[in-house]
């Protein structure tokens, strides 16, 4: 919509906490391409309600052996402080907790974690991996 702004243009935090874009594609081996745009949908949603999150869609390249035409719909999460990534992975864990068929592709710069939710412990490692990952490139 004209003239409606995004969290991060509505505050100024501190440049120091700012973490850059995180990028978080969804895949799954069965779902067909409206259930993933939904899933995306649901997604970008629950992100919004978590506080300090900037959520935009995005078209990203699909990587190599995923279903569709070559393009994915995608997410780019800015993390507004250094908090912002507890809620973002809790997030992510709550969402594949439900959707255990799907996987999610946090990408942040060169580096890339998989997390699916194969087990509750795979999870919570996958996901102390992604805190990582979206705490790794400040701006």
């Amino acid at each position: 919509m004209a003239g409606q702004q995004t969290r991060s243009q509505m505050r100024t935090p501190d440049r120091g906490d700012i973490v850059s874009p995180v990028v978080l594609q969804i895949d799954s081996e069965d779902a067909d391409p409206a259930e993933m745009d939904e899933a995306l949908r649901v997604l970008s949603s629950e992100l919004l309600s978590a506080p300090d999150l900037d959520v935009e869609h995005k078209q990203e390249p699909a990587p190599p052996n995923t279903k569709g035409i070559g393009i994915l719909s995608a997410l780019a999460v800015t993390l507004l402080n250094a908090k912002a990534a507890a809620s973002a992975v809790t997030v992510l864990g709550d969402f594949l907790s439900r959707h255990k068929h799907m996987k999610i592709r946090v990408k942040n710069g060169d580096q890339e974690v998989e997390v699916t939710a194969s087990s509750p412990k795979e999870l919570a490692e996958l996901l102390q991996q992604v805190a990582v990952l979206m705490r790794a490139q400040r701006v």
